[in-house]
């Protein structure tokens, strides 16, 4: 004899065993056009990348690291001041660093770099304001901020998504995430709010 609760929770069970079966398919299949039809496009492209990345070799992955490596190593020995006087200093020329292991001739870029030379780390012609900013929380000092530009956080994005998916989430999926930032100012400061 079923009861309507039970019918109920028989309905809900078909509509998930249902959903589960489809729904993320087609989840997976009309999110790409929901991004493109909502300006994301770029993201598309991205997470295509990131998909087929996840399956080449290890020396494909290493031609595709050192290939993107080199053209931000060019884009900074020509757009960022901090960089250009940097290489001109140690006598650098991109077209010199043949390999991974010509990197070792590079300075090592410190916190402390950042904090005091970050604007000019910054390609000419960019603003700030035209960029997403994270900070770390200070806690060993001054706080370290950093710059992404839309096309970091798309990649962000996308690689996320991937992540998920080796988790076993895909598109579609209800996900909580939760997290915390600790509030290092005293007590008496928080509570004077």
């Amino acid at each position: 004899m079923s009861t309507r609760g039970n019918d109920a929770q028989d309905a809900g069970s078909k509509w998930n065993r249902l959903y589960g079966k489809t729904g993320m398919n087609i989840c997976r299949w009309t999110a790409p056009w929901f991004l493109r039809m909502g300006g994301y496009g770029a993201v598309v492209g991205l997470i295509k990348e990131a998909e087929a990345n996840q399956w080449k070799s290890r020396d494909e992955l290493k031609d595709i690291q050192w290939r993107k490596l080199k053209r931000l190593l060019e884009h900074c020995a020509h757009h960022a001041p901090y960089y250009q006087a940097m290489f001109r200093e140690h006598g650098i020329h991109p077209e010199d660093i043949h390999g991974f292991e010509d990197f070792s001739r590079i300075p090592v870029v410190t916190k402390q770099i950042i904090q005091e030379q970050g604007d000019e780390m910054l390609a000419k012609g960019v603003k700030k304001e035209t960029l997403a900013s994270k900070a770390t929380s200070g806690s060993t000092g001054d706080p370290l901020i950093t710059y992404m530009d839309q096309q970091r956080i798309y990649h962000a994005w996308a690689y996320n998504l991937r992540f998920n998916r080796w988790a076993g989430y895909e598109w579609g999926a209800k996900v909580a995430s939760y997290w915390t930032m600790y509030d290092t100012r005293e007590p008496e400061d928080i509570l004077a709010l």
